[in-house]
């Protein structure tokens, strides 16, 4: 049951009235409009997971397509890998910095607008490390298993 623009503005007239008069009254009332502020605070944490993805995805991106180019120069998986994740160590990591970083002022305002702002910073700068931290240690170690390894030609 969906209440209407004018509905809802006259139920918050009277739950700030009779917050007025009865405190323990308001405690209740406070908490259904806290419960309303943490589903927005939800639904931004889930743009900054979208953000997130694209960070990492990218990052991963980065990180295979090294291997693929080494690969394709004629270097056994082995080589592949580790020259790959030497070569875009720096790239992942300037990548997941400079993003955080951009992150962190929303993650300590205290300022108007900041309860909706923290969730989303929060997400992004937990996520970038931990996916960072995935891409540079975890992602070579799983190509180096499962990708597509190729044999020297001609025996070499």
């Amino acid at each position: 049951m969906a209440l209407s623009e004018q509905e809802r503005k006259l139920l918050e007239q009277r739950e700030a009235s009779l917050m007025a008069e009865d405190p323990k009254l308001a405690d209740t009332l406070s908490g259904s409009s806290t419960i309303r502020i943490h589903r927005r605070r939800a639904a931004i944490a889930g743009v900054g997971f979208i953000a997130l993805c694209g960070v990492a995805v990218l990052n991963g991106v980065v990180m295979v397509s090294c291997f693929e180019q080494l690969l394709d120069a004629g270097k056994t998986l082995a080589e592949a890998v580790n020259e790959g994740a030497r070569t875009r160590l720096r790239p992942v990591l300037m990548t997941a910095l400079v993003a955080s970083l951009g992150f962190v002022p929303m993650a300590v305002a205290h300022g108007t607008g900041a309860e909706v702002q923290r969730p989303l910073a929060t997400v992004v700068i937990g996520g970038l490390m931990t996916s960072t931290l995935l891409t540079l240690f975890v992602l070579p170690v799983l190509y180096s298993r499962f990708g597509r390894g190729r044999e020297p030609a001609n025996g070499e």
